[in-house]
């Protein structure tokens, strides 16, 4: 698989992460950020309010 495809998966796992305010834990976080090194992306969304979960 490209690197275009790990870029995407990436982009749209930490997307949902921000979106729904979900911990990562250290090891996702390393692999996340281990993956996304060769990345040229930016990630931006809004929070679901925590009454609106």
């Amino acid at each position: 698989m490209g690197a275009t495809y790990h870029c995407a998966c990436v982009t749209g796992w930490v997307e949902i992460k921000l979106h729904w305010d979900l911990a990562a834990d250290e090891r996702e976080r390393e692999v996340l950020l281990e993956v996304a090194e060769d990345c040229d992306a930016t990630v931006t969304c809004e929070t679901i309010p925590a009454d609106a979960k």
